[in-house]
């Protein structure tokens, strides 16, 4: 599959707005199929200077919303299958929390409600969930 990001950032007196919204794009034919959307808002400083190449440190509150759904149909590239058992799997997560950048490392703490569903068949299992958390990215 393909990732695709767009994101605008703009200055707005002491603080910059940026908003980004992704997609994932299945391009294969196997019986796998991942699809997604999300976007998500950043309210900060060092953002538009992050993004203009100019490195630098950055700080900013964001809220964000991410869907994806992954498919498996055994059998479907297979001429004649008499049986095709779908499973699909929806995940939908709404997050909120605060981001801060520094010399190519990236902390975030945030607070994530995660709607899930599993449907095989005719049936369908859902699951809520709500948690915090924090994360470490180390940019190379």
């Amino acid at each position: 599959g393909r990732r695709l990001e767009v994101e605008i950032a703009a200055s707005a007196g002491p603080v910059d707005v940026s908003i980004a919204q992704r997609a994932q794009l299945n391009d294969d034919t196997t019986a796998t199929q991942r699809t997604g959307a999300g976007a998500e808002l950043r309210i900060g400083r060092g953002l538009v200077e992050r993004r203009q190449g100019g490195g630098g440190d950055s700080i900013y509150v964001f809220v964000a919303s991410d869907d994806e759904a992954l498919t498996w149909a055994p059998g479907a590239n297979r001429a004649g299958a008499l049986l095709e058992l779908q499973q699909q799997v929806e995940i939908g997560d709404r997050s909120a929390g605060v981001t801060l950048e520094r010399d190519g490392v990236q902390a975030s703490v945030a607070y994530v409600e995660r709607e899930s569903s599993t449907r095989i068949g005719g049936s369908t299992i859902s699951h809520d969930q709500s948690f915090a958390g924090v994360t470490v990215t180390v940019r190379r």
